[in-house]
């Protein structure tokens, strides 16, 4: 919803500090974030069209710095702009990045450029608080850092509105099976269908999901209580 890369930075690492302050000191946080082109067509959050044209500022990633322009059809590089921040301290203090992960998308859809490698993945960052946190290594021992997953779709009960970038479940599933202790809590603010509160429930943890919107609010929680979903969440 920003107009520009930087204050979309600036807005997570806001977000970002505020998780800090109520994670447990062995908690994680786990962040799924995926890239975007600085592209000459518009888009629903308004940073393509935003970095093509405007002023000469609007096209600057940081602030302050003398390479900070990025060029059309360009990465932004926003996913990783934003772990660096975390480990600047821009987001509440010290964090310590434990890992990254790709989200192989082995259903990715069509990607329709004929000019550069089709990106068909998603970044998982794991950060703790310090050195010192929870990990299940009979769970953790399972996962590596390549995570070959089909995209899903939704299962929405009758009256909920749609999202357009739903995650499966089995990306939280295993995130809080390896990292949340079994009666632990885990928040998610952007909580967007409730796929995490969901995959908490399912694993016997305590779901909270939070969102601007109150529409996915609402999706959230019909869809985190509706039978069927339970189900397909527990068979994950």
């Amino acid at each position: 919803m920003e107009p520009t890369p930087a204050e979309f930075l600036d807005a997570l690492w806001t977000v970002t500090a505020e998780c800090r302050r109520v994670l447990n000191p062995g908690g994680s946080l786990f962040f799924n974030f995926n890239d975007k082109y600085n592209s000459a067509a518009s888009n629903q959050n308004g940073l393509g069209a935003t970095l093509q044209g405007g002023s000469h500022d609007s096209n600057r990633i940081g602030r302050g710095s003398t390479v900070d322009l990025v060029p059309v059809k360009s990465l932004l590089g926003l996913p990783w702009r934003y772990a660096i921040g975390l480990l600047d301290g821009k987001a509440g203090g010290e964090w310590i990045l434990r890992s990254d992960m790709i989200w192989n998308k082995t259903n990715g859809m069509p990607d329709p450029a004929r000019d550069r490698a089709a990106r068909k993945h998603e970044y998982l960052f794991h950060f703790t608080k310090n050195g010192k946190h929870f990990a299940n290594p009979a769970e953790v021992v399972k996962l590596k850092s390549v995570w070959d997953l089909p995209t899903e779709s939704l299962l929405l009960p009758t009256g909920s509105g749609k999202h357009p970038a739903p995650f499966p479940l089995a990306i939280p599933a295993a995130l809080i099976r390896g990292w949340c202790p079994e009666g632990g809590v885990v928040l998610d603010p952007f909580g967007g269908s409730g796929t995490t509160a969901l995959a908490a429930w399912a694993n016997g943890r305590t779901g909270i999901s939070l969102d601007l919107s109150q529409d996915y609010s609402t999706t959230a929680l019909r869809r985190s209580s509706d039978p069927k979903n339970r189900e397909r969440a527990l068979n994950r």
